[in-house]
């Protein structure tokens, strides 16, 4: 019986060891692993191994072989405890948050022991060098209470006293970015970023004063003062908006706000202080029908019942609930004294003339105000020509007043002359139009009129006469036809 209970004995021992052969290790260490009743972490200066005595620094441990195994707690004085949480026999990552004033830990595995109750965390202490200098504006106005601050390390600020100067406390052999506020929203930042290495850093900061955009638009119809960029910060801003003939301003929206809805043909918009950028819209409404009339020198434009309109003058018409019922004008273009019609266009077609040259003078044109329309007219002087008679005896060449040969028709109340030579055995003997007679000089082997008026169509009628011998007992003199012995 005892040698039978032996065997069961030695059989289920064997039995046991199989079983255990087989779970993993980790299991096998849960099987004997105790919980530490404290387990204190504690942050120590490397320089020193002294303490460092600061509260609220986070430290995590987290056990490396099992998920959601983290703990956290927080340090008094430079100590973390972890009450009841940390197992013996267990690897944990000990990370630690920034401390002021020293270097980044690296996260470090830790195997609790029997008997640990905790562990130190040593941080190496950051040299510190001063950067100092002075805040103001970029017209150099002193700028107080500004702050002045470290992106990478926040708790590194300060602010600029009453005369605008700071100091401030950084890490050496650090890249860092340091950045100067206004405690007024008028101003933008100023930067800068740099490693300082060396003791006493100079650094001044000039802050802008913000700028803005007002971006503006409209529809047909109308005007609004241009995009205006580069206002300052808190100045007032005028928006001028103006209606075409024939409209009238329906809405004006502001950053996408409708702020007047006037009705009227023209309306300032001002802004009072500009601290954004603002987009500004207009809405035209067509109120009425217009006809611009565009009319050069030298004649008059009357409309209906002999109403005289002037060079850019814009006539207005209600927009008729029936199109039908839209009034009909009639427009006159008439010329001055000696100033013909050169050309009408309506809605930029032209108009054929009820005369031609010289004689169109006057037109009249019917226009229904159904629509918009434009009515241009031009005048010019009267043209005449200038030419000179069949001559025998010699020739005739015709000249402006400038000195160019005459070779088409010329505007009345200009003025010509002519030059006359006469052929081998003849003189001059008169130069006319119609029945005046033109004075003449002689200009060496020729002879020039005096200068003429052109008034109307003008020909020249030249006479020449034999020369006199006066050597022979008796000669002859022809004046006008008549002969004298």
């Amino acid at each position: 019986m005892l040698k039978h209970k032996g065997k069961r004995i030695i059989a289920g021992i064997v039995a046991l060891v199989m079983i255990f052969s087989l779970l993993p290790l980790s299991q096998l260490v849960t099987v004997s692993a105790a919980t530490v009743e404290t387990y204190t972490v504690t942050l120590v200066d490397s320089s020193s191994d002294e303490t460092i005595s600061m509260d609220e620094i986070t430290v995590t441990m987290t056990e490396k072989d099992t998920e959601n195994s983290e703990f956290t707690a927080t340090t008094v004085n430079g100590e973390a405890s972890f009450v009841g949480q940390i197992e013996t026999d267990k690897t944990y990552t000990v990370s630690v948050s920034s401390v002021t004033g020293y270097e980044a830990a690296e996260a470090q595995d830790v195997t609790v022991a029997e008997g640990d109750t905790g562990y130190t965390v040593s941080l190496t202490k950051l040299e510190t060098v001063t950067v100092s200098g002075t805040v103001e504006d970029d017209s150099d106005n002193i700028i107080s209470g500004a702050t002045v601050s470290v992106t990478e390390y926040p708790e590194l600020t300060t602010t600029s006293d009453e005369e605008g100067n700071y100091s401030l406390s950084v890490y050496a052999g650090k890249q860092l970015t340091i950045t100067a506020k206004a405690n007024e929203d008028k101003y933008n930042e100023d930067t800068t970023t740099a490693t300082y290495n060396s003791d006493a850093v100079g650094v001044d900061f000039t802050l802008s004063v913000k700028t803005f955009t007002i971006t503006t638009s409209a529809n047909t119809g109308g005007t609004i003062t241009e995009t205006t960029e580069n206002i300052e910060y808190g100045s007032s801003q005028e928006i001028t908006i103006t209606a075409e003939a024939g409209y009238s301003i329906s809405k004006i929206t502001d950053n996408g706000e409708d702020k007047i809805l006037s009705g009227e043909s023209e309306y300032t918009y001002t802004i009072d202080q500009v601290t954004s950028d603002h987009t500004i819209s207009v809405v035209f409404e067509k109120t009425s029908y217009v006809i611009k009339f565009t009319i050069g020198e030298g004649g008059n434009v009357t409309y209906s019942a002999g109403t005289a309109v002037s060079d850019g003058g814009q006539v207005l018409f209600d927009i008729p609930e029936n199109i039908g019922d839209a009034e009909t004008i009639t427009v006159t273009a008439e010329a001055a004294n000696d100033y013909r019609i050169a050309e009408i266009v309506i809605d930029e077609e032209s108009v054929t003339g009820n005369d031609t040259g010289n004689a169109w003078t006057k037109q009249s044109s019917n226009i229904t105000m159904d629509s918009d329309h434009t009515y241009e007219v031009t005048f010019e002087l009267k043209e005449y020509s200038v030419t000179s008679a069949d001559i025998t005896n010699g020739s005739i060449s015709l000249y402006h007043e400038d000195g160019s040969v005459i070779q088409s028709d010329v505007d009345h109340g200009s003025k010509v002359y002519a030059v006359v030579t006469p052929n081998e055995g003849y003189d001059i003997d008169s130069i006319e139009i119609g029945e005046t007679d033109i004075a003449f000089t002689e200009d060496g082997a020729s002879y020039k009129s005096s200068l003429v008026g052109i008034t109307g169509d003008t020909e020249f009628v030249v006479t020449f006469a034999e020369k006199v011998d006066m050597n022979e007992n008796s000669y002859s003199i022809s004046y006008k036809g008549t002969t004298y012995e």
